[in-house]
């Protein structure tokens, strides 16, 4: 609306954009959710052209993007203007037309777009209250441009009024920011994709004077799995148009991928068995030899270089803390950082709980040498203690926990084992003192299938819990596994068939404001046919400022599911295959 435009009986009530609530792709035109009503963005309310601009914001023609950013939403408002008072009529009336008057705005999608316009950047309101127009111009560019780790980093920008009226056009300024070091070059954590990274617009402050950039390894091959390993800050002072750009690291790769630390004990060594005799010595015999006897009472394991049992206690521990998943403004412009952490325990005891020997050797002879031995010794024993890995992950927001699942499996290491022993090679006899020397001795092998518990829960809720039963376990190695790119980690036991055999929890990015998590449970079949597994569903979303728990509780596919998060009213709408009437895809406005 321009004045000089004007007619001199005009009267201007209100001017602004009134376009506002969710806007959906289910057809040609879009529709706009609003009030909750839905209106098609064509005739007879909305000018014909309408759908079509509208149709941008949904990102229909990006190809090659990720396709989760159409998602994506920003808070602008302009800092000191309240909220408008209308009468409770007038609203009423206006609501019933489609239209909202609101004193901020949304930046939407992958453009992003402002009232249905591509920016291809963003608005940045200075200190002085005058508005700007800032883009990336030039390669890299900040949105899904590539940056080399070894290297310094310079980006360029363009920056012009916006948002003026009645204004002959003014040429842009050219600004630009240069980071020596972007902090992602090291070489004991290289995540795939390198020497690059990938530049993510993620969040954008309410003022647009500061800005967050996601660095994603494996350059075009991110998917929605793939976390960021560093973030970025820029920062525009002064006022525009010649605004300082100041580009800093807010996270380095060795702060996102979090703290990593491990620790293990280690007192198992192998043991066998060295039998007890109780002595007696009688003789001499009309020859002159003396009879040594030993009578079996009972056995004590001894440590041995070679074969035999394992005995003690192992335990390792591998923990990842604040691995930094997702960095956004609030609707304050505070920072809100999403973090897991992971922590893998594997403890091993096994012990000897009981053991018997019975039997009788002998030998004959004198001080100056003894037969060797003969007898039969039966020999048994009964073996305890437990193997358990436990696998932890918490999800937080600020440091507040938002979602968890943990998982144990333990094995019951009970058997027993029994053998007999004649007499062997080595064996020896002396009378001076009276004793036997027979070496140590083995019980027989030990089962390889074992009892085994798998409890499996997430949020609280349990999934699964499989009382004690025969397996062949897919034992933990002491060597945890590694998470860098992933929120994503699975168990797995071998089983019978039609029995539970993999437990698995995943998180992926499903706009730059929500995080999703789901949990599934497989049954052994599930790896070798395409039976659906007998749990999978995404359970729970989250924002910066909202929460969503899934209220249908069956399964979904997790690869199908959509969110876009409304920054200002915190409204979380997420598409998990439970609303057939909402087609994908869709953003706040």
């Amino acid at each position: 609306m321009i004045e000089t435009q004007f007619h001199v009986l005009d009267e201007v009530v209100r001017f602004g954009h009134t376009l506002h609530g969710l806007l959906i792709n289910t057809s040609f035109p879009p529709t706009l959710r609003a009030h909750g009503s839905d209106f098609p963005l064509g005739p007879p309310l909305f000018p014909a052209t309408l759908g079509d601009r509208m149709r941008l914001v949904l990102g229909v023609t990006d190809f090659g993007l990720p396709p989760e950013d159409v998602y994506d939403t920003h808070l602008l408002k302009v800092p000191g203007v309240a909220p408008l008072a209308l009468p409770p009529e007038e609203v009423a009336a206006e609501a019933a037309k489609g239209r909202t008057w609101q004193h901020y705005a949304l930046l939407s999608g992958r453009g992003p777009s402002l009232f249905g316009h591509q920016l291809g950047g963003w608005v940045c309101i200075d200190p002085s209250g005058q508005r700007w127009l800032v883009r990336g111009v030039g390669l890299p560019n900040i949105r899904y441009g590539n940056a080399r780790i070894d290297q310094p980093l310079t980006l360029q920008f363009e920056v012009r009024p916006f948002g003026y009226l009645d204004q002959a056009p003014v040429a842009p300024v050219t600004r630009q920011a240069t980071l020596a070091d972007i902090a992602q070059n090291e070489p004991d954590l290289l995540v795939g994709g390198e020497p690059y990274v990938r530049m993510r617009l993620s969040s954008i402050a309410s003022h647009g004077r500061q800005v967050v950039i996601g660095l994603y390894p494996r350059g075009d091959l991110v998917t929605q799995d793939d976390l960021p390993c560093g973030w970025l800050l820029l920062t525009l002072t002064g006022n525009g148009p010649t605004f300082d750009f100041e580009l800093t690291v807010l996270h380095s790769r060795v702060a996102a991928l979090g703290a990593r630390s491990t620790s293990e004990s280690n007192g198992q060594a192998m043991h066998m068995f060295q039998v007890d005799l109780e002595t007696d010595v009688s003789g001499p015999a009309p020859n002159g030899d003396y009879t040594l006897t030993g009578d079996a009472t009972g056995l004590t394991p001894v440590p041995t270089e070679g074969g035999g049992y394992l005995l003690g206690t192992r335990s390792f521990t591998y923990t990842v803390e604040d691995r930094v998943c997702c960095v956004v403004f609030d609707d304050g412009d505070s920072l809100v950082p999403i973090t897991a952490d992971i922590t893998w325990t594997r403890t091993q005891t096994r012990t000897v709980g009981s053991s018997s020997a019975s039997g009788t050797v002998t030998s004959a002879g004198t001080t100056a040498g003894m037969s060797p031995p003969s007898g039969t010794l039966s020999l048994a024993a009964n073996f305890g203690g437990s193997d358990v890995t436990t696998t932890e992950v918490v999800l937080q927001r600020s440091g507040v926990p938002v979602d968890a699942a943990s998982w144990t499996v333990t094995l019951d290491l009970a058997a027993a084992g029994e053998a007999t022993a004649t007499y062997a090679p080595g064996w020896n006899a002396t009378l001076e003192p009276p004793e036997f020397q027979l070496g140590v001795f083995d019980v027989g092998p030990l089962p390889s299938t074992w009892p085994i518990r798998f409890h499996f829960e997430v949020g609280g809720q349990v999934l699964l819990d499989l009382q004690p039963v025969t397996r062949r376990p897919n034992i933990a190695p002491w060597t945890p596994p590694i998470w860098q790119n992933r929120v994503d980690i699975w168990e797995e036991f071998s089983a019978d068939a039609g029995d539970y055999d993999t437990v698995r929890y995943r998180m992926r990015r499903l706009s730059n404001q929500v995080l999703a998590c789901a949990a599934a449970v497989f049954r052994a079949a599930a790896h070798e046919t395409p039976a659906p597994p007998v749990k999978d569903r995404t359970h729970r979303a989250f924002a910066s400022q909202a929460l969503w728990d899934n209220p249908n509780p069956g399964n979904d596919p997790f690869g199908n599911v959509a969110a876009s998060y409304h920054p200002f009213t915190h409204e979380l709408f997420v598409h998990a295959a439970v609303d057939a009437s909402i087609a994908q895809p869709f953003v706040w406005i």
